[in-house]
């Protein structure tokens, strides 16, 4: 039934709609990458990678950036434990559970990881301001160091129009948002800020509280520009999320009616703040030489109401200086660098702090046709625990290298090979493990990071019409990071369940990008991904030897179909797909239940009122499919339960 549905969709509707339009020519051109450091087109890259541009964010009428990379990338997010705002990640097989420990995930240049395992919250980022975003594939380990063994996402923004924003839409949704700028001279002075609240989906705990959320944030940036090389900003955002989290479900009960509530217990409240300081500056030196700064601070506070009552605070410092000097002379480049950060929490479960500090350069040489990169990178982590009497430390000392190459075999056709040694440490979280004997998180101990040996290999190929990627992989893995537990889907044992490491496993794939442009002003796009994660070997427990890695699905597929009624108007329809996949604590691949496959067909549709109003439509998952998270049999958070309908007017101004 889904496919006819999906048919009539994607194949009757676009000829009813245009069968008396025009062509509305469209072309395809190259995009400078900016994750490199050598701007390469995105042809003569010498890695996996796919770039979109303010211009792709713009038609497809996204409503957050969550939206847009689901609806478009290869990269897969889940809701994590129902919550919206900070979603799970994994790309390239490191599954879900643990995925966002090998990607990093960088706006501007500030690395949006945190020390421990609260995820990077996307959707304050406004999708408005966004004009480029790179996902690396398999590499990018040289610049971006600790946990890009997965790769990196890249996000660039350079503020928008003036503009404010309302939004309304069903389960109560409603969003406000806007940015002023003004500029003085040689200064640029931007303000902005949203309010987004979701009444949420699910029934009542006992206590009348439901999986509602709300999400406030602001910011202020002030830059200023000598001349087209020379330039430095300040900013100051502040963010504060409060979400409830729902109980969960058994497979009988997610069939009948996922959005009951079967539990009788509270939910889980949670609220996290943060305020940041960014600095950045750029000079050039001379005609060959130019210097880049960043320093950042970051003060989070987390405040987690357990369903059991108890209350816990912990309080984040986070300090971060990238200074990076960039030499060209003709076909050579040379970029080396060093990254400080300095993470610190405090809280009931006492003082924890990571340190990084790693050193790099790159080297990048053009002659004919061909393109050759290399670099290192060497790494110093640091761990400390207090918490009286106990005091621990420990430091890992972790390199990285990479070469490629990419050769140009004719205009529209680019052959490129990849070698990358990358690593990926553990969170503070990692070393800690909640006991319910004393109702707090102990110390479990330092693990070892992780090490993955990729390689990538694939083509380019990009006319007029059609840009075509594809790439092949390969990754070999030591280390990788994993909760144990002595009894999967049953009890936790707190003696001695544990994060630990996989002793050895490896991960291979195959992936396909596409965009084609074809007549009467419709374009397509394609992305399709086939992983394998397979687990070699693992000593406590040996019979996890040849089993898959769980939440990993083995398909990952993104269709787009955009269409042009008008000049003024836009539909696009698109599907996400992920083959079902083991459960999160499914190791030995016997649990009678596997996570379930994901499908969402979506609708949005955008009208030009003006040159200063514009009208956007959207639905999410039309065929109310439903999705979840399962831990193991019959524990199943719900996820994807509804079919969500909103609408939105922007005003420009």
């Amino acid at each position: 039934m889904r496919i006819k549905r999906l048919v009539l969709l994607f194949g009757i509707l676009p000829l009813k709609l245009f069968a008396t339009i025009g062509p509305i020519p469209i072309y395809l051109n190259p995009v400078i990458l900016e994750s490199n450091f050598h701007g390469d087109y995105s042809s003569n890259s010498s890695f996996a990678h796919e770039v979109y541009t303010k211009d792709d964010i713009k038609k497809s009428a996204s409503v957050d950036l969550y939206d847009f990379l689901t609806k478009h990338s290869s990269v897969s997010f889940v809701p994590s434990s129902g919550n919206k705002f900070a979603q799970q990640v994994d790309l390239r097989g490191f599954g879900l559970t643990n995925g966002i420990k090998h990607i990093s995930i960088f706006l501007n240049g500030r690395k949006l990881n945190n020390i421990d395992n609260d995820l990077p919250n996307l959707t304050i980022i406004d999708i408005n301001s966004i004009e480029k975003i790179e996902i690396i594939k398999g590499s990018g380990s040289i610049q971006f160091g600790d946990n890009a063994s997965a790769g990196v996402i890249n996000i660039f923004t350079k503020g928008s129009n003036n503009y404010s924003q309302i939004k309304t839409g069903n389960y109560g949704a409603k969003e406000l948002s806007f940015n002023l700028t003004q500029n003085i001279d040689k200064f640029n002075l931007g303000i902005s800020g949203s309010n987004r609240s979701h009444n949420g989906y699910s029934s009542s705990d006992p206590i009348g509280v439901n999986d509602s959320s709300n999400q406030q944030n602001f910011s202020v940036v002030l830059s200023k520009s000598d001349k087209s090389i020379n330039h430095s900003s300040i900013s100051f955002s502040k963010n504060e999320i409060k979400n409830n989290y729902p109980n969960t479900q058994t497979l009988e009960q997610f069939n009948s009616n996922p959005f009951a509530n079967y539990v009788n217990r509270n939910f889980t409240q949670s609220i996290i703040g943060s305020q940041v300081v960014n600095f950045k500056q750029t000079i050039e030196l001379d005609s060959q030489l130019k210097l880049l700064n960043h320093l950042s601070y970051e003060d989070n506070e987390t405040n987690y109401l357990q369903y059991w009552g108890d209350r816990y605070i912990e309080n984040y410092d986070l300090k971060k200086l990238d200074s990076t000097l960039e030499y060209t002379n003709n076909n050579l480049q040379v970029y080396s660098g060093i990254n400080v950060s300095n993470g610190e929490r405090k809280g009931s479960s006492g003082f924890i702090a990571k340190d990084n500090l790693g050193i790099f350069s790159k080297v990048s040489y053009s002659f004919d046709d061909i393109k050759l990169n290399a670099g290192i990178r060497n790494e110093k982590i640091g761990y400390q625990y207090k918490n009286n009497p106990t005091i621990e430390s420990k430091n890992f000392h972790e390199s990285a290298y990479e070469l490629g190459i990419n050769k140009k075999l004719n205009k529209d056709c680019y052959l490129f090979a990849n070698l990358n040694k990358s690593f990926s440490s553990p969170s503070v979280d990692d070393l800690m493990h909640y006991d319910l004997d004393v109702n707090d998180y102990l110390f479990k101990g330092f693990i070892h990071p992780t090490t993955t040996d990729t390689i990538n290999i694939g083509l380019n190929l990009l006319n007029q019409n059609t840009n075509t990627k594809i790439s092949i992989f390969r990754s070999n893995i030591q280390n990788e990071m994993y909760l144990y537990k002595t009894n999967p889907g049953g009890a936790n044992d707190f003696a001695n369940d544990k994060n630990t490491n996989l002793d050895k496993s490896h991960k291979y794939g195959f992936e396909l990008q596409n965009r084609t442009q074809l007549d009467n002003g419709i374009n397509t796009d394609f992305n399709y991904a086939y992983i394998i994660a397979k687990i070699d070997s693992e000593d406590l427990n040996s019979n996890y030897s040849g089993k898959f890695l769980p939440m990993v699905s083995r398909h990952n597929l993104s269709l787009g179909l955009n269409m042009k009624p008008s000049q003024a108007s836009s539909i696009r329809i698109s599907h996400k797909y992920r083959s079902k996949a083991f459960a999160e604590e499914d190791f030995l691949n016997n649990f009678s239940q596997k996570q379930k496959a994901f499908n969402s067909t979506d609708f949005n549709y955008k009208y030009l009122i003006n040159n200063d109003a514009e009208f956007i439509f959207d639905v999410k998952n039309i065929f109310k499919e439903t999705y979840g998270t399962w831990l193991y049999d019959d524990k199943i958070y719900p996820g994807l339960i509804a079919r969500d309908i909103s609408a939105s007017i922007k005003f420009s101004f």
